[in-house]
């Protein structure tokens, strides 16, 4: 029996997918990079206006106007050079604010979960693509048409090689749909279920025929007739039926195993990031700065006291 398989419903990605991305993804190293050469920047100005060293605020302010927090800043009594630095970076911070304020809006409007495709009409009307070997894909769209008997399915159904095919199936993406034998649907979904994925389900009232097995032979091979019997034979005895189900279970383990080392090696090489990482880094930055700020400010004293006596 040939039925349709179509992705399970997604979650929508979570707030900490977006935070995960802001912070460990080149966003953060730009914003890092404009915070320490705007600090740079802010500190040779104060020092060469005030004769002041002022690390800690200077990395302030530049944290602050990333951050659209400028109330502190008095924009007519800023010199030239600080004019060049502070006034980009209050626009930047503008931008940047705006763009995590409609973030948070839409992440707290939007609905848990994805639609769930549970017939062929949904199907039809999700952005889901059908995949399909490209020498049957005529075939297929033929089928979809005919069971359905609505909708232009030619565009829903997507061509490509088999071994594309294949590959996208067995690693388990879950944003395309395809069509598949009873048998290895069974196959799928068992192995789906050991990995703990929910990639796939199926559409199961939706059927479209009883597939016949036939073995190939020349045209004028002399013992078809005896072969078809035996064929017949080895069929009533199970033995058929039971050979099928030994090849499907090793296609289950094969791809089982193939899955789980693949599982093994993406979680070796994924960096997994936590938002106590950031509290203890905030943390040791500050001591540093802080420690810098004593010692400038000693070492000053001790200058000052040397010039005094």
């Amino acid at each position: 029996m040939v039925v349709v398989i179509v992705p399970h419903a997604r979650p929508y990605s979570h707030f900490a997918v977006y935070f995960q991305n802001a912070t460990c993804a080149r966003h953060f190293v730009y914003a890092f990079i404009v915070i320490v050469s705007s600090s740079v920047l802010l500190i040779v100005s104060g020092y060469l206006r005030e004769k002041k060293f002022l690390l800690f605020k200077s990395v302030v302010d530049a944290a602050n106007l990333l951050m659209n927090d400028n109330a502190g800043i008095r924009y007519g009594n800023l010199h030239r050079a600080d004019v060049f630095v502070i006034v980009p970076l209050t626009l930047t911070g503008i931008i940047v604010m705006n763009s995590i304020v409609s973030l948070l809006q839409s992440f707290i409007t939007s609905p848990i979960y994805q639609p769930q495709i549970n017939s062929l009409h949904d199907l039809y009307e999700s952005s889901v693509q059908i995949l399909e070997d490209k020498f049957r894909k005529d075939k297929t769209v033929e089928l979809l048409e005919n069971r359905t008997g609505f909708g232009e399915w030619s565009g829903k159904v997507q061509g490509i090689y088999y071994d594309q095919r294949t590959e996208a199936i067995e690693t388990f993406q879950n944003s395309i749909a395809f069509l598949a034998t009873d048998s290895n649907t069974n196959s799928y979904l068992e192995v789906q279920k050991r990995l703990g994925l929910e990639a796939f389900h199926t559409l199961r009232d939706t059927f479209f025929s009883k597939q016949l097995m036939a073995y190939m032979v020349e045209k004028e091979f002399p013992y078809k007739e005896c072969l078809s019997d035996i064929v017949h034979r080895l069929n009533g005895a199970g033995l058929i039926e039971k050979w099928n189900n030994d090849e499907l279970l090793k296609y289950t383990k094969s791809l089982l195993n193939r899955n789980r080392k693949s599982q093994l090696v993406n979680a070796s090489n994924k960096i997994e990031f936590v938002v106590p990482t950031v509290v203890w880094c905030g943390w040791i930055a500050s001591g540093v700065v802080f420690i810098c700020e004593l010692i400038w400010n000693l070492k000053k004293k001790l200058l000052s006291g040397k010039q005094t006596h």
